[in-house]
């Protein structure tokens, strides 16, 4: 599983920089969702 922190890191550096993703800086960002799923889940079942 990927940590919070990692998590947070990938997010900011593919859809927060000045450009758009790179096609490596998408993969990586769906590997981390997909990783990270169980924990999306829980956080959107509260709200």
């Amino acid at each position: 599983m990927v940590s919070t922190k990692q998590l947070l890191t990938t997010i900011e550096s593919a859809l927060l920089g000045p450009s758009p993703p790179s096609p490596a800086q998408r993969i990586e960002l769906i590997h981390a969702i997909h990783n990270s799923l169980s924990s999306f889940k829980s956080l959107l079942s509260y709200l």
